[in-house]
């Protein structure tokens, strides 16, 4: 599998994440400690950026190759 598919699948999955947290109120538990969802639901939604961020970067410097 490519690298830059990888990114992708991992970018969708991480958003989907972050959509089924936004109804969730009570406090996640995280490495043993309590976290409050709002934490949590903000990684998530870091990580989806951060994801689709090196996807763009991959896809923008094939472009470039060719």
């Amino acid at each position: 599998m490519k690298r830059k598919t990888l990114f992708l699948i991992c970018a969708i999955v991480s958003a989907l994440l972050f959509i089924g947290m936004l109804s969730e109120t009570d406090p996640k538990t995280f490495f043993g400690y309590s976290i409050s969802i709002w934490f949590y639901t903000a990684f998530w939604l870091l990580n989806t950026f951060i994801l689709v961020k090196a996807y763009l970067s991959l896809l923008k410097t094939e472009k470039e190759k060719n």
